[in-house]
């Protein structure tokens, strides 16, 4: 247990047990301090370094320190020289990145939503409005540098590349990511390179687009030209893979994502104000102004009718993450265990019951034209060869065409008056419903057999499914793989090509640039994981897998009882329907055809 001195507050530290390593060096606990930790450097820091940490623990204001590991105090070791700093501790947090794509997002924040990753996003941009609001600059942004916890809040961390300072006291950043750089500073060294707000303005908006579409890159997509398009390049000529000018720029987003109109055209617009080439200097949106659109975007959403564990903005005309589950067959969202299977026993019986109660109309009863007719009392015609012959001779040509049109217009009145009561005294209605409903019951019925059905086929599934989980332990950004570098990587997540098992050669040769060499490289990658794979056969089945098969299972039955409960009703009020469509059209059908048969024979007297 090593002892080492605050700088500032000159007092005696002891070192508890590791709690992590990085690349500059590794953080342990402090003995009798839970709410700090240090961080000693592998490499004894440089004057410089010690300055900027100095200067650092100085600017430590309140702020800062609600949202960021920041240093508060430099630690010096028993010969006085510097060795770290002393921080503020974060737990129970995880990398941004693990809640970007469905499938890592399911594992660490497996009840998240939509709607948790727009919060989230609020969350990062008010982290950047502190950062900014006290004057510094974050410079080197990346996926590794922002945590998240389980209620959505966020902490900046590796604060100590921060740009700080002003004037002869400006402590620059001196690294960075290319795929967070803008466009302006591609290609330019870091070490001493001045950053201002605008330049981290491009990195959150290449965070917040990571964090809204599902871990893609916003320049990564499919360039139309003959030649390669890494996502540097793309960036440095404003290839926007997705916005409104993309055809211009030759560029397609890749399959399987939703178009930017996705998020609203609020948050459309600023990511077209982020990554558009402009003259204006400052031009992309600040902090503040994605606070102010992120959070009305949260207001707005509303939950899918389909898909209750979809949310979208309320501007939009149908869910755009059902689209993409149709598409893909990947589920989003809603990924949370679920222990319970369908939910209740359900008497299918009694609710069969009710709706066989419900009194069938039977067929309909003869209309006036399928029953003998007379003529009613008192209208009889005059009849006879002679006087007929008579009456020709001196009823006028304007009589007989009115007769004509008086057969015309009880005819149309008596053919509408059939139509309808085709259309609602007949039970063709009260059978088709009832059939649908013995279907209904039919599939309620079947939900033991399909379960079973289903678990067998998971059980069989389970060798493949445990070597899945186990190739998604090695993710393709944090390996070693030669000539995959991080800017293959995001061009492989934005294909959705992220872990061991997501490696397959079909999927690959349809990423552009991505030619037989390096499938041939990624494949071997895979290969080398899959032989130190080893088949448990007491292992369960995945627990994810059952979760979603008891959930579909059980949202289904749910269906299918209301619609069985629903059918009694819609059931009952057809029959009744038809009886007052019976009650009332019979009469209307009988004078009709009388009035029609009345005309006729009057015609035919003239």
């Amino acid at each position: 247990m090593k002892i080492l001195r605050t700088a500032r507050a000159q007092t005696d530290i002891r070192l508890d047990q590791e709690l992590g390593r990085g690349g500059e060096g590794t953080i342990f606990g402090l003995v009798g301090r839970q709410d700090c930790v240090v961080k000693i450097y592998r490499s004894p820091p440089d004057d410089r370094k010690i300055r900027k940490l100095v200067r650092m623990a100085e600017l430590a204001s309140p702020a800062v320190l609600r949202i960021a590991a920041w240093p508060i105090d430099v630690i010096i070791d028993e010969t006085g020289h510097a060795r770290g700093f002393i921080m503020p501790r974060v737990t129970a947090r995880r990398d941004i990145h693990e809640l970007y794509s469905p499938k890592s997002r399911s594992i660490a924040f497996s009840e998240a939503d939509f709607r948790f990753l727009v919060h989230v996003g609020a969350n990062i941009a008010r982290a950047f409005a502190i950062v900014h609001g006290e004057g510094h600059v974050l410079g080197d942004i990346n996926h590794g540098n922002i945590l998240v916890g389980p209620d959505g809040t966020v902490v900046l961390i590796d604060c100590d590349s921060f740009q700080v300072g002003s004037g002869q006291y400006l402590f620059t950043c001196d690294v960075g990511s290319a795929l967070f750089t803008p466009p302006e500073l591609q290609g330019r060294s870091f070490r001493g390179l001045r950053r201002d707000r605008n330049h981290d303005l491009f990195g959150l908006a290449v965070i917040l687009f990571h964090l809204l579409f599902m871990g893609r890159h916003p320049f990564a997509g499919r360039y139309l030209g003959s030649e390669d398009m890494p996502i540097e390049r793309a960036i440095a000529e404003y290839r926007f893979a997705y916005g409104p000018d993309r055809r211009l720029h030759r560029m397609e987003r890749p399959p399987g994502t939703p178009p930017l109109e996705s998020m609203g055209q609020g948050v459309a617009r600023l990511f077209v104000q982020a990554f558009a080439q402009s003259r204006v200097a400052n031009s992309r949106p600040d902090a503040r102004a994605w606070i102010h659109v992120l959070d009305g975007l949260k207001g707005s959403l509303r939950e899918c009718a389909s898909a209750s564990w979809h949310h979208f903005p309320s501007e939009l005309g149908s869910c755009p993450w059902c689209r993409i589950e149709q598409q893909t067959g990947v589920r989003l969202f809603g990924m949370r265990l679920i222990g319970a299977g369908p939910s209740g026993r359900v008497d299918v019986g009694t609710l069969w019951s009710a709706i066989e109660a419900v009194p069938d109309p039977g067929l309909p009863p003869q209309v006036p034209s399928e029953k003998p007719w007379s003529m009613p009392p008192g209208t009889e015609l005059p009849s006879g060869a002679l006087l007929r012959k008579v009456l020709r001779r001196i009823i006028s040509p304007g009589k007989i065409a009115e007769a004509d049109k008086a057969i015309h217009t009880a005819k149309q009145e008596w053919e509408t008056l059939l139509r309808h009561w085709r259309s609602q005294a007949t039970n063709n209605a009260f059978i088709s419903k009832l059939h649908d409903l013995n279907a209904t019951k039919v599939d309620l019925e079947s939900i033991p057999n399909l379960r079973r059905r289903r678990l067998a086929k998971i059980d069989e599934q389970r060798r493949a499914d445990q070597k899945d989980r186990y190739l998604d332990r090695f993710r393709i950004d944090r390996a070693r793989i030669p000539r995959i570098g991080p800017t293959r990587a995001a061009m492989l997540a934005s294909y959705g090509i992220e872990t061991a098992a997501d490696v397959k050669q079909p999927k690959i040769l349809r990423i552009p640039s991505f030619g037989g060499v390096l499938t041939t490289t990624l494949l071997e990658w895979r290969k080398a994981h899959e032989q130190n794979f080893r088949f448990n056969p007491s292992e369960p089945a995945d627990p994810h897998a059952l979760a979603a098969m008891e959930h579909e299972l059980a949202v289904r039955q749910q269906a299918l009882v209301a619609k069985l409960s629903q059918g009694r009703l819609e059931l009952q009020r057809i029959s009744q329907e038809i009886t007052a469509a019976r009650e009332l059209l019979m009469p209307l059908l009988e004078k009709a055809w009388t009035a029609l048969k009345i005309a006729e024979a009057r015609r035919h007297a003239l």
